[in-house]
């Protein structure tokens, strides 16, 4: 076994974590060992918070179950449909503005990471879920550029209440035990992730995908950087060009540095994936099928802004991890 992978190893054994209620110890311990370090981004205005203090400050809206609780909990938040919206009691005065004071999120520190395991295909799939009260989108023209400016104004679209991100770190079984396999980086849709983050696999003591290395915190933590105001997570630091506007040729972009580090293997709260989404206790809102944040506004008149640039100025809230994330 070379060096350091045996290191790693070492580290494994020596490092001690929580018991998990329910998890399995081989399991609680991989959770624990591999969970990732995000580097917040400085002067991240939208932090991270718990499901319970963004559920404390929503109310249901949509949702066909009975009956519906007055004052919604990580205990009592039903499945629904897809129809169905968790709404800012205090409400948004325009589609761009941020008064919900919700949306500043909490101290990382406090802030738990929801965690979902499977095991398929002889592989052991962990996903690691963030969450954000608010998703900051971005500024954009919209008119187009002439001789470099913009002519029609700028303005900014793509703001969402609610962000889930993910995480996904996969280990292969041999036998009765499990080896490190692979990560997996998700950012914003699944065609950007495929083409500028994805799988990164597991190499003599690193995380590797081409000539991109990623960095790691005492041998088996991972370091991912979540991008400034919409959190889509990215293997370093500095500015990530990812999506070009059809109209104008503007690029979209993420910025990326090394604000406050979330250790978030500090409160970890994992469950076994139940395809039929019926989780207990204070996991059951993982179950949720509606949409986690506000309806769309700001779409244009007769969604002229939204058929352009494909997003309105405040978007759907994004559906939850009710399945399963996608693999690759």
């Amino acid at each position: 076994m070379p060096i350091k992978e045996f290191a790693v190893l070492l580290l494994i054994l020596s490092t001690s974590f929580c018991a998990y209620p329910g998890v399995p110890s081989k399991i609680a311990e991989l959770i624990y060992n591999w969970a990732p370090l995000v580097k917040l981004a400085e002067k991240e205005e939208f932090r991270p918070s718990s499901v319970d203090y963004f559920l404390r400050q929503t109310k249901m809206e949509g949702c066909s179950s009975q009956p519906k609780p007055t004052r919604l909990t990580v205990y009592n938040l039903q499945r629904c449909n897809g129809n169905s919206y968790l709404t800012t009691k205090q409400s948004i005065s325009c589609p761009s503005c941020t008064d919900p004071t919700v949306f500043r999120g909490q101290d990382p520190s406090n802030v738990p990471v929801y965690v979902i395991y499977r095991e398929q295909n002889n592989f052991l799939d962990i996903a690691y879920w963030l969450f954000f009260p608010y998703n900051r989108g971005k500024r954009a023209c919209i008119g187009r550029f002439v001789w470099g400016r913009c002519v029609g104004g700028y303005s900014t679209f793509g703001h969402h209440v609610g962000d889930w991100e993910k995480v996904i770190v996969r280990f292969r079984k041999v036998n009765t035990d499990y080896q490190i396999y692979s990560i997996y980086l998700s950012t914003h849709s699944q065609k950007i992730t495929k083409k500028y983050v994805g799988e990164f696999l597991w190499q003599g003591g690193k995380f590797k995908k081409g000539s991109r290395t990623l960095d790691m915190y005492k041998g088996t933590h991972v370091i991912v950087y979540s991008a400034k105001g919409s959190h889509g997570i990215w293997p370093n630091s500095g500015k990530h060009k990812y999506k070009k506007i059809p109209v104008t040729g503007q690029w979209l972009q993420d910025e990326c540095s090394s604000g406050t580090s979330w250790h978030t293997w500090n409160k970890l709260k994992p469950v076994r994936y139940d395809p039929n989404g019926k989780y207990g206790g204070e996991i059951k809102f993982m179950g949720f099928q509606g949409h986690w944040g506000n309806k769309k506004r700001g779409c244009g008149r007769g969604g002229i802004i939204e058929k352009i640039l494909k997003t309105c100025m405040l978007d759907d809230g994004p559906r939850g991890p009710s399945r399963f994330p996608q693999f690759g």
